[in-house]
C-alpha cells in the first residue's frame, strides 16, 4: 500500500479505512486481489492472511472475502450481506463463537471468545499461546505442544482427549469439567 494525501495505491490486500480519509483509491485493486473496509462494509475481493476484528461486518454484492491458512476473521456482532465468505484454512468467529469442524493447526498467537472442537476433529496448538475470554468446550482431540499455552478466562469441558505437553501452560479461570 502506498498513498499521499488521501490517495492510495493498492496492489493488493485490505484496506480498513474507518475514518474516511482515503478519498481516492487507484483501481489496481479491482482486478480482483484487493479490498477497502470502510465502516464495516466491505467492497472487492480479498484473501484475508492476518487477523481482522469487526463489531459488525457486511459484505457487499458482487464481493468475495476468503478467510486463508493464517487468517482470523472475528466479527463479534452480525455478518451481513449477498457477498461471499469462503474459509480455506483460517478461523472464522461470528457472534464471538467459533466452531472447530475441520482439523486445525494453530501456529500464531490468537485470541477468540467461545470456542468448540467438534466430536472427531483436531486442534493442534503448536509453538503458539491460544487465549480464549470464553468458555472452551472440547467434543474432539486437542493437542498443546511444550511451547504453547492453552488460556481459557471461562469454564473448559472437556468430553474428548486433551493433551498438554507442559501442564504449566494450561491456566483455565473458570475450572474444568470433564476427563
Amino acid at each position: 500500500l502506498k498513498g499521499r494525501f488521501g490517495e492510495a495505491w493498492q496492489e493488493k490486500g485490505i484496506i480498513v479505512d474507518n475514518q474516511n480519509i482515503i478519498k481516492k483509491l487507484d483501481k489496481t485493486f479491482s482486478k480482483g486481489n484487493g479490498a477497502v473496509i470502510r465502516n464495516g462494509v466491505f467492497t472487492g475481493n480479498a484473501v484475508l492472511n492476518g487477523d481482522l476484528t469487526f463489531k459488525d461486518l457486511n459484505i457487499t454484492q458482487g464481493s468475495s472475502l476468503s478467510v486463508g491458512e493464517n487468517g482470523v476473521l472475528n466479527v463479534t456482532g452480525n455478518l451481513t450481506g449477498p457477498g461471499s465468505l469462503s474459509n480455506t484454512g483460517g478461523i472464522i468467529s461470528i457472534g464471538g463463537n467459533y466452531s472447530v469442524n475441520k482439523d486445525l493447526r494453530i501456529q500464531r498467537d490468537v485470541t477468540l471468545h467461545n470456542v468448540t472442537v467438534e466430536k472427531g476433529i483436531r486442534l493442534q496448538v503448536n509453538n503458539a499461546n491460544l487465549s480464549l475470554s470464553g468458555d472452551l468446550v472440547n467434543n474432539g482431540s486437542m493437542e498443546i505442544d511444550e511451547n504453547s499455552t492453552l488460556y481459557v478466562t471461562g469454564k473448559l469441558t472437556n468430553n474428548g482427549t486433551l493433551t498438554v505437553r507442559n501442564p504449566q501452560n494450561l491456566i483455565v479461570k473458570g475450572g474444568i469439567v470433564g476427563n
